[in-house]
């Protein structure tokens, strides 16, 4: 760039027959001197003068305040192109990054708004933080969505088991009326809520998946996998509200809106909608699978959210074994004692299988096995 520089400040009139000195130290390298200093004429005469070959080239982050090349380092020159200290790395790495980036955001503006490009070269670090956080795309989206799942009905499990044995003898406890942590666990609202999460999860990554392949009917694909996604989670959202008493009420109201007749009509359309609605989720659904199964982006995923329901299932049998133990720990304790006496000590004392011969070596190894003869 100073070269290029000196050769537009030795040529103000590049109309006329140049001065072409600085290109050709700058070429000096070349096989034919001659010939690539002709053809670097040619296109540097594309340009009306250097600030129009800097703007035109977004080389603006290149160049200082009065339009000068900066150096990356201390006594860069084209006799002195690469740094050799530790200092001189640093400084060159740091300047070098630094105009890569500012000239990629300001290529990214001029693609990006149909305005003039600002021909300031001073792009403040806050300016380059907001576009950092503009580009920024949750990559693991799914992962940290699937570390929720796992985590937090364990936490749930927890809170209620403490909270079961501080107000289960109360009377206006949530336990009351001998309703155990296992039930509050199952409610459908929570389960609801995980395997919704657990979904949201299988289709980010699936989408995700879809995004790298050149499939003739990936937009179809897509439009099923939102579907089923939304479609199910409108269909559990429904279920949800109705045995929260929610929606009943309203249903109660639409015969004194519209008449006994139209509300029993209105009623079977919306519950012939919702059978549809889930229907054509559910089909949708499955389809998604499917292909989450062809895809190998998307099936590590799948087998994680199988996993988690089935962790589901586990903490839930865990919660409810736990306090049935804990209501009869003395039972247990008879059950365990029994156990260790009756299978474990044996097993610990045994000297080995009836009627054989182990012959052992100094480690332990069995090197021959006899079957003993009175």
């Amino acid at each position: 760039m100073k070269q290029i520089y000196l050769w537009f400040q030795d040529n103000p009139n590049i109309s006329v027959q140049t001065n072409n000195t600085a290109l050709t130290k700058l070429l000096s390298n070349s096989k034919n001197v001659g010939d690539a200093v002709n053809h670097c004429v040619q296109w540097l005469k594309n340009f009306s003068d250097w600030k129009d070959f800097v703007n035109s080239n977004h080389l603006n982050s290149y160049v200082d305040s009065k339009g000068k090349p900066i150096s990356f380092f201390k006594n860069h020159s084209l006799e002195n192109p690469l740094p050799n200290t530790l200092e001189e790395m640093e400084e060159f790495f740091k300047n070098a990054n630094n105009c890569i980036l500012k000239r990629g955001i300001e290529i990214d503006k001029k693609l990006n708004s149909d305005s003039e490009i600002i021909n300031d070269t001073k792009i403040s670090y806050k300016d380059d933080l907001i576009q950092k956080v503009k580009n920024l795309r949750i990559k693991n989206i799914d992962s940290i969505i699937m570390t929720l799942t796992k985590w937090i009905p364990i936490l749930y499990a927890v809170v209620l088991f403490v909270l079961y044995y501080i107000t289960k003898d109360k009377e206006n406890s949530i336990f009351a009326y001998g309703m155990k942590p296992v039930n509050i666990f199952s409610k459908t609202i929570f389960i609801n809520i995980i395997l919704f999460s657990l979904g949201v999860a299988l289709m980010i990554s699936y989408k995700r998946a879809l995004e790298n392949k050149n499939w003739k009917y990936k937009k179809l694909l897509k439009f099923i996998m939102y579907i089923g996604s939304f479609g199910l989670t409108f269909s559990l959202l429904t279920i949800t509200l109705y045995d929260a008493n929610v929606i009943v009420p309203l249903i109660n109201r639409l015969p004194n809106i519209f008449g006994y007749s139209m509300a029993v009509l209105i009623f079977n359309i919306l519950t012939g909608l919702f059978y549809l609605v889930t229907l054509i989720s559910v089909v949708c659904f499955i389809v998604s699978i499917i292909f989450s199964l062809i895809l190998e982006e998307s099936r590590e995923t799948l087998f994680r959210v199988l996993y988690r329901v089935l962790e589901l299932i586990l903490i839930a049998f865990i919660l409810n074994f736990a306090v049935l133990f804990f209501d009869n720990w003395k039972l247990f304790i008879v059950i365990g004692i029994a156990i260790i006496i009756f299978f474990i000590l044996p097993a610990l004392f045994s000297s080995g299988e009836d009627g054989l011969l182990k012959l052992i070596d100094s480690k332990g190894n069995v090197l021959a096995v006899f079957k003993k003869h009175d």
